[in-house]
């Protein structure tokens, strides 16, 4: 059943790179009904994940499943108010002051907020970290979006997280998601395994696979709501949550989250792939296979280049070459970014740090 979810939801994501790109069509009632329809499915997911079989002693206040069911409830909470002020901004009731200010202070909080909830008070466990840290980015997506990008995000998402499953096979899913991500554990278990590990085993099929995936959903990531063309085409009216004045320098902010946003995203469950791996291999090996792979298709797309015909096509062919060029450095940026977050934890390094004092 596992692996028939895995090709029905490559195929609905193979879907969205067809469709007509972001900024042709303005749909804000597709945004909202798309976030209205996340609030459900995060709570039932933050429900299951809270309900842990794992007996902890350490932090069990903050391991809790009423307060992780609390932080459920809170997440849902944002998505529906999110998908609220996408509807009333683009109405006519988006001009009357008292209803545009309120949501400019929302919008803006929600650019920080949400990531302080993961960082100080959501569990270490694998699966509730990775769907904080998707809620903290599915959030300002939801205010930044006109049209089909919520439901791309779903999509993509939902195909990253059956690959974690997948790469863990032989192991029951309480086994996966409620694995600790704190670096005191299985995360420095991860690295020492890395550094002490056989040069033979630095270079497998599993690591190629691994590797293949992630430069596939990178590209996948940016490709998937649009092209060069879209991001040049960008849409004002996709800010109108956070600003309703022209500012080029902090529209191109937001746009520059809206694009990231996936992609860190994907880091982030990358970084899970690499920790539920039954066979963990060197992360610089991955790195090291990513960085080839890239420049494999580098060399094509160089052979690609074009120096007669329109400015469109020229354009089009040099900016295919420097993105192939540039996912090189970006995937082991992302990479190491992604195991950062997974990993990080204010109110455990606060502990620890009073520990050792």
């Amino acid at each position: 059943h596992l692996h028939r979810l895995w090709f029905l939801a490559c195929c609905i994501l193979a879907v969205f790179p067809l469709l007509p790109v972001i900024g042709s069509s303005f749909s804000p009632g597709l945004v909202f009904a798309s976030g209205m329809a996340i609030t459900p499915v995060s709570l039932l997911i933050f429900r299951k994940l809270s309900r842990s079989p794992v007996e902890y002693t350490k932090h069990s206040f903050l391991l809790s499943p009423p307060r992780m069911l609390g932080m459920g409830y809170l997440f849902s909470l944002l998505f529906a108010t999110s998908s609220c002020a996408v509807g009333l901004v683009h109405s006519h009731l988006g001009f009357l002051p008292s209803i545009r200010f309120p949501i400019h202070i929302f919008s803006w909080s929600m650019l920080l907020l949400p990531s302080l909830f993961v960082l100080k008070w959501l569990s270490p466990r694998l699966g509730l970290r990775l769907f904080g840290w998707i809620s903290v980015f599915l959030i300002p997506l939801i205010l930044l979006s006109t049209g089909y990008e919520v439901l791309f995000f779903i999509a993509f998402m939902t195909v990253g997280l059956l690959w974690i499953q997948l790469e863990a096979p032989g192991r029951d899913w309480t086994q996966v998601w409620f694995q600790d991500t704190s670096t005191s554990q299985d995360v420095r278990e991860a690295q020492l395994t890395c550094l002490s590990g056989d040069a033979n085993d630095l270079v497998t099929l599993k690591n190629f696979r691994q590797s293949l995936f992630f430069l596939f959903l990178l590209v996948i990531s940016f490709f998937g709501t649009g092209n060069i063309a879209s991001v040049n085409s960008f849409d004002p009216r996709s800010t109108y949550c956070f600003l309703t004045i022209l500012k080029p320098s902090v529209m191109g902010l937001f746009l520059l989250i809206k694009v990231l946003s996936p992609m860190v995203c994907l880091a982030i469950i990358y970084a899970a792939v690499q920790l539920v791996s039954t066979h963990r291999g060197s992360v610089n090996a991955q790195t090291g296979l990513c960085t080839i792979m890239s420049n494999f298709i580098a060399v094509h797309f160089f052979a690609c280049l074009r120096d007669e015909g329109s400015w469109l096509e020229i354009g089009n062919s040099i900016s295919h070459y420097v993105i192939a060029m540039a996912v090189g450095l970006v995937s082991f940026l992302f990479a190491f970014f992604g195991r950062q977050l997974l990993s990080l934890s204010l109110l455990f390094n606060a502990a620890a740090t009073r520990k050792h004092m």
